[in-house]
């Protein structure tokens, strides 16, 4: 938005993104992680194809070992191992999340915006997957907590799923990195913190 709409006022403008209470969105202990478990969150059907699901759904073919987990609109698929879960908010969120062993989020959309289901995963110590479009490389930094994939690469995005899947060490420190990058930069404590420095300065 900053370098379009508001491309002429670019100079007086402060980007200060969306956060999540990390009350909420944890680690549990007491929800068993998955293995090779992959989750897709997107509420309505009409959204599935700009949020990638056919890509990651054609990426998972040649895993079999793989089950995919749907969060939305409730649909009907051939395949066993993709499931749909139906829409989930809340506490049943979080916890498909901290089932999860990676949430992918591999849209197509040029216009992607901040995507807030990656930060609610990393805050979750679920590593993410996502693709080089809108807001998505704000979110991840490639290789530390989660991979960036080129959009429409359904094989690219088979192997970075294939890279945390086949290596859990790689996966607990995506993990780690992913929930202490939100902690310090995307709760609302610092959300509260950066716009009260922008009125300051405003009022200076």
């Amino acid at each position: 938005v900053q370098n379009t709409i508001l491309k002429k006022y670019r100079f007086k403008s402060t980007v200060i993104h969306p956060g999540l209470d990390p009350a909420v969105y944890k680690p549990n202990p007491k929800v068993n992680r998955e293995e090779n478990l992959v989750l897709f969150v997107a509420g309505r059907k009409n959204m599935h194809r700009l949020k990638g699901l056919y890509y990651l759904i054609d990426a998972i073919k040649d895993l079999p070992e793989i089950k995919l987990h749907i969060v939305g609109e409730k649909r009907d698929f051939m395949d066993k191992r993709l499931i749909s879960l139906g829409v989930k908010r809340g506490k049943d969120l979080v916890e498909e999340m901290q089932k999860a062993t990676l949430v992918a989020l591999p849209s197509i959309a040029e216009q992607e915006g901040f995507p807030m289901v990656l930060i609610e995963a990393m805050a979750c110590q679920t590593p993410v997957v996502g693709t080089n479009l809108g807001g998505i490389p704000e979110v991840i930094s490639d290789g530390i907590n989660g991979f960036i994939v080129p959009a429409n690469d359904s094989h690219a995005l088979a192997q970075a799923i294939s890279r945390i899947l086949a290596d859990k060490e790689l996966a607990t420190r995506m993990g780690h990195y992913g929930a202490a990058k939100v902690r310090e930069t995307l709760t609302w404590d610092t959300r509260v913190a950066l716009t009260k420095e922008v009125f300051e300065l405003c009022l200076k």
